[in-house]
């Protein structure tokens, strides 16, 4: 018998995979689920990418406005965007003192000198909402993501419980990571939770065609961001996950079947 599959039948598998997407057609998402979505329209308005963060965090307070019970970002937030520098808001303040007090030109340059920076406005934002989560990269394999230390609030995004025989976890997943990419604190301490952006690339032609719902980092497990953006909307939080590694993921009362894979 076989012991090893033919390079002929993992193409011909994937191809009939792709060919029963093309044939069941595109799916229109329920009028629950809104994709706001960044195009050239967008672009022609905002300017190149990546758009300020103040444009996002006026995006988290319209959509909470309009009622979005989860906002999730499929954007990651690694570093910090450029604010304005302590000593221009130190002139800025300086040439406050120096006008008129109370006049109306003092006030607008006080008001530009204490105004927040991008990242400190967009977790205003998401802080006020309460119902934001971010995503974060896992190194699965090539692209050297390292992390010195997993900040806390990454941690508490991790499943709560695990339904595997070794603690390590090292031979109960079929994928997992040796580095990670996190968001920026500021805007991790601000968010509900957090969750794994990766996709998996088929090895037979490199299409990203699966997810991992559950990723090993260090001690902890991780849920991908589809994972945590489901359990935000059956308000359930991350200690109230649990993964079952082959048999699924427990989103409250709700069992999401799985391979190893």
């Amino acid at each position: 018998f076989l012991t090893n599959r033919l390079p002929v039948l993992d193409r011909l598998e994937v191809e009939m995979f792709d060919l029963r997407f093309v044939l069941r057609g595109v799916q229109t998402p329920p009028p629950q689920t809104v994709i706001v979505a960044v195009d050239e329209k967008a672009a022609a308005q905002f300017g190149r990418w990546p758009f300020s963060r103040r444009y996002f965090a006026q995006a988290v307070d319209r959509l909470k406005a309009d009622g979005a019970k989860v906002i999730a970002f499929d954007v990651i937030f690694p570093q910090e965007e450029g604010a304005m520098p302590s000593s221009v808001k130190e002139r800025l303040g300086e040439i406050a003192q120096g006008l008129p007090p109370g006049s109306e030109a003092a006030q607008q340059v006080a008001q530009l000198a204490n105004t927040p920076s991008p990242d400190d406005a967009l977790a205003a934002s998401m802080k006020s909402a309460g119902n934001a989560i971010l995503g974060f990269n896992l190194d699965l394999g090539g692209t050297e993501l390292s992390s010195p230390q997993v900040p806390a609030f990454l941690e508490d995004w991790a499943y709560g419980r695990v339904a595997a025989e070794d603690p390590s976890h090292s031979l109960a997943f079929a994928t997992s990571a040796s580095g990670v990419l996190p968001p920026l604190a500021t805007l991790g301490r601000a968010a509900r939770t957090g969750g794994v952006v990766n996709l998996v690339a088929d090895p037979v032609d490199n299409a990203p065609r699966t997810e991992p719902l559950a990723v090993p980092y260090k001690d902890e497990i991780y849920p991908s961001l589809s994972v945590a953006m489901a359990a935000a909307g059956r308000d359930v939080v991350p200690s109230g996950l649990k993964v079952d590694p082959g048999g699924g993921c427990e989103i409250g009362y709700r069992l999401v079947p799985t391979d190893r894979k």
